[in-house]
């Protein structure tokens, strides 16, 4: 009997699964998808079909969920990380189509399409942050799309930051909810230099690897930027200064619009070296209540943070404490007490 060398066997099957847009080693959604997208254009070419040909040939995909593994709830399968979720749905795919969730926190541990039906096993990466996660069917020769939202990775997080200012915190935000939210809300808690400082809402918007945070103030904070703002813009200089400016707006108006055109310019310009120390009193007003709006004494106005590798956190945060940005560095987790 004639046997086929293993190392023979391994190539062809990867040869199989990416052709079937399967997931491969250590590449992202992105990669595997422009790698799909790199065979179908060489394909394409191949084949001299225009598109209305390769529409008819290879049709839009078609996809419903008829069961889940943990129970959906309606269209949505709910997967806490390192969970494992079996899927069925009735599919009208044509064979060798690119079949791929639109997200890297999710691992096709399994998949079949056969008889009209496709079937998937997925595990959510034990790191994974928490979002949606669609299915999208590229249709093999024609590369038309259909996705349908499945899965919403879900759990309790939390995060562990250090500010470049000597600033700490500890976020514990909740991301349970099996549906998309514009914030996840949380409670953050700040000290500095071993002394604590008190907590602050903390919201959360992104998705994989960019967040955006926003730390709330409490209301009476907000009572007392509030008043300060108002304070600020209704100040005796700054009234002054707007009053100079709208009396030499009124005389430049009258002045120069009667002058021939040539001696219009230099009129402008007068007035305008008039109006200029006037316009810095309200620049340095402006610069003082945004000052006041976007700095914190307790935390930042906001953050901007990168999720990577192992949960790695790295960003920077505006407001915090002072004017300006500081370096953020940190990391986040998957809290003990995550969703089941």
């Amino acid at each position: 009997m004639n046997r086929v060398p293993f190392a023979l066997c391994t190539l062809a099957l990867a040869a199989v699964l990416a052709a079937a847009g399967g997931q491969g080693a250590g590449a992202t959604f992105q990669e595997r998808y422009a790698a799909f997208q790199k065979r179908l254009d060489a394909e394409r070419a191949k084949t001299g079909l225009g598109y209305d040909a390769l529409r008819r040939k290879y049709p839009t995909p078609e996809l419903s969920l008829v069961s889940a593994v943990p129970a959906s709830e309606g269209s949505r399968v709910c997967l806490a990380p390192g969970k494992t979720a079996k899927l069925v749905l009735d599919a009208k795919v044509v064979p060798g189509s690119f079949i791929d969730f639109n997200c890297d926190a999710l691992t096709v541990v399994d998949q079949k399409l056969e008889g009209g039906k496709l079937r998937l096993e997925v595990r959510a990466r034990p790191d994974a942050m928490p979002g949606r996660c669609d299915l999208l069917v590229a249709s093999a020769g024609s590369g038309i799309q259909a996705s349908l939202p499945l899965v919403q990775v879900v759990g309790r997080y939390t995060w562990e930051l250090q500010l470049a200012n000597g600033t700490s915190s500890r976020w514990v935000v909740d991301a349970t909810r099996c549906e998309d939210a514009a914030d996840l809300r949380g409670v953050s808690r700040w000290s500095r230099q071993g002394k604590a400082q008190g907590e602050r809402p903390v919201a959360l918007s992104g998705s994989g690897g960019a967040w955006r945070a926003q730390v709330e103030p409490t209301p009476e904070e907000q009572q007392a930027l509030s008043e300060e703002l108002t304070a600020q813009s209704s100040s005796e200089r700054t009234n002054a200064a707007m009053e100079k400016i709208n009396a030499l707006s009124q005389k430049m108006g009258e002045e120069c619009v009667k002058l021939k055109p040539e001696q219009m310019q230099p009129c402008f310009e007068k007035y305008q070296k008039l109006l200029e120390p006037h316009q810095k009193v309200l620049q340095a007003a402006g610069d003082q209540m945004k000052e006041a709006s976007t700095v914190r004494k307790v935390g930042c106005h906001e953050l901007q943070l990168t999720v990577g590798e192992a949960g790695a956190v790295t960003g920077t945060g505006e407001g915090c404490g002072a004017p300006g940005e500081t370096a953020v560095k940190g990391k986040v987790a998957v809290s003990a007490a995550s969703a089941p």
